[in-house]
């Protein structure tokens, strides 16, 4: 799980590549699959030569196999109130709670 401000970051695994620009999110790599959740803002998420941008106010999460990219409505190991204490640690507020 991570937060990030201003500007481009990015995560990397075995089987995508994300950019981030001013999000939070969370990442597990299990049994060859990626789970992915932009927890709130934007991502663009690459895997199997195509792309996916995921918006969120509150959690779009997808999983990521070795052959597809799909949508999942199962929150997986992360909750909001981790969220609300890793923005509290660089003095700011998730922006669903505004």
């Amino acid at each position: 799980m991570a937060v990030f401000g201003k500007g481009n970051h990015g995560i990397v695994t075995p089987n995508m590549t994300a950019g981030i620009r001013g999000t939070g999110t969370f990442t597990l790599v299990k049994d060859s699959k990626t789970y992915f959740c932009t927890c709130y803002g934007h991502t663009e998420v690459g895997a199997h030569s195509k792309t996916k941008n995921l918006k969120a106010t509150h959690h779009n999460m997808i999983w990521i196999t070795k052959d597809k990219i799909y949508n999942t409505t199962e929150m997986q190991n992360h909750n909001d109130d981790e969220l609300r204490s890793l923005e509290a640690m660089v003095g700011r507020v998730v922006p669903f709670d505004k």
